[in-house]
């Protein structure tokens, strides 16, 4: 965390950040071309719900570049379909593995036997999954 992408070059060093509280905009003031700062700046912003001038977007896009390969594990992207396609994948899932889903129901209490959750009360009935 304490080198945000740093540029090896002739007289040049990696930036310094370790607290991770550099904007963005600090890190690519240095770049001349627009088009390569807003490709770069969507890395930066995105998921944090800040602008690029908000500490700590340098170190969301260096967070995101390390995960950004390319394809396989340690990628990311958009889901098709946005996020809400994601919540529907675990519903059908869970369903499919014999789950019930309820929505929209009130959580008395949760029940945990020797450190784990073994289900929940809900107003008024109580859910005991087979979890092992």
């Amino acid at each position: 965390m304490a080198t945000i992408l740093g540029r090896r070059g002739k007289g040049s060093r990696p930036k310094k950040d370790p607290e991770g509280r550099m904007t963005l905009g600090e890190h690519l003031r240095e770049l001349r071309s627009r088009l390569v700062k807003a490709a770069l700046a969507v890395d930066g912003v995105t998921g944090t719900w800040a602008g690029p001038r908000a500490p700590g977007t340098a170190y969301v896009l260096a967070h995101h570049e390390i995960g950004d390969v390319g394809v396989g594990l340690g990628s990311w992207g958009y889901p098709e379909g946005g996020m809400g396609a994601v919540s529907d994948a675990i519903h059908d899932a869970a369903v499919a593995a014999g789950a019930e889903v309820r929505l929209q129901a009130p959580v008395e209490r949760v029940l945990v036997r020797d450190g784990r959750a073994t289900g929940v009360v809900l107003d008024p009935l109580p859910l005991r999954p087979d979890i092992g």
